[in-house]
């Protein structure tokens, strides 16, 4: 079985359904030219369990802006988004308090917080969903092979279809088997 769209997104954690939700806003073409293949989307999309996500990501300010003008961030539960005021940071060597570290204040810059420590799998299950909704298809599969042809990109998957696309981004993670391939 073969289809075609325009843009593949190899992964369907945080970066890459971010991604899909910012093609889906602001680029031409239309979402549903945007495909998201994740081999775990059931997983990803599964509801919210009681107990906390150990796995967090530290996000700014700024990431709270992009969230919401993705209409992300209303999908969040306030109750486990948890604001930080301060930060300090500094090399592997130093001390929290030596001469290499940095301090932030929320104080010093006149704003309620610096950002908010948010549960990973609360953050890619709303991203998922938005996408969805955008119009962006999700696809759960895995990637079996890329190869490059005179016109396109075929993305092939572990199931035997295969996916002609334009453009294929690799955001299966630090190890990428897409971008290996």
């Amino acid at each position: 079985m073969s289809r075609d769209t325009d843009i593949a997104i190899v992964g369907g954690g945080l970066a890459g359904a971010s991604m899909a939700n910012q093609l889906a806003r602001q680029h031409s073409l239309p979402p549903e030219r945007i495909v998201l293949i994740e081999p775990r989307l059931k997983e990803a999309l599964a509801p919210a369990k009681e107990e906390v996500d150990l796995r967090v990501s530290a996000i700014s300010r700024s990431t709270e802006r992009i969230l919401a003008a993705c209409g992300v961030w209303e999908r969040l539960s306030t109750g486990r988004i948890n604001p930080y005021e301060r930060m300090c940071v500094w090399d592997e060597g130093g001390k929290a308090q030596g001469s290499g570290a940095i301090h932030f204040d929320c104080a010093d810059l006149g704003q309620p917080n610096l950002g908010y420590i948010v549960e990973n799998s609360l953050m890619q299950t709303a991203l998922l969903e938005q996408a969805r909704q955008a119009g962006v298809r999700l696809l759960a599969g895995q990637v079996a092979r890329l190869e490059s042809r005179d016109d396109a990109l075929l993305v092939g998957l572990k199931d035997g279809s295969d996916i002609q696309v334009k453009l294929a981004i690799a955001a299966d993670g630090g190890d990428s088997p897409a971008r290996q391939m």
